[in-house]
């Protein structure tokens, strides 16, 4: 992380914001999980996929961040880096959440159970 940020509170920011998001996930999946069953996978895959999405993601607004506080004060870059690529990074998840719900089409309950997991987790 300290490689590919290149700051401790860019590389902190990211583990904070990726674990929290897992976290959170397997927490309303517990929730879920106690009024239908869930496959065992679903665990598995909300951690994988929360970290490499939340890593992505906050890989696009920090370093978008860093480049917009080369020209502009810091409340002005925060506003232009959530207006470019926090926009990005909502359509992303829309995309991805879209691209899972597909998933609900199978009839595997297993398979069904790993969408859910993925959708919640972005």
């Amino acid at each position: 992380m300290l490689f590919i940020f290149r700051s401790v509170i860019s590389a902190l920011t990211s583990l904070i914001v990726t674990i929290s998001s897992v976290i959170m996930s397997l927490g309303i999946l517990y929730v879920i999980a106690s009024h239908m069953e869930l496959s065992a996978f679903v665990s598995n895959a909300v951690t994988m996929l929360g970290l490499g999405i939340g890593t992505d993601y906050t890989l696009f607004i920090v370093s978008r961040f860093k480049d917009e506080l080369k020209y502009q004060d810091t409340l002005t870059a925060l506003k232009t880096t959530l207006a470019t690529a926090g926009r990005t990074v909502f359509y992303s998840g829309l995309t991805v959440t879209a691209a899972m719900s597909s998933l609900f089409l199978v009839h595997l309950s297993a398979i069904q159970a790993i969408a859910l997991g993925a959708i919640v987790v972005v």
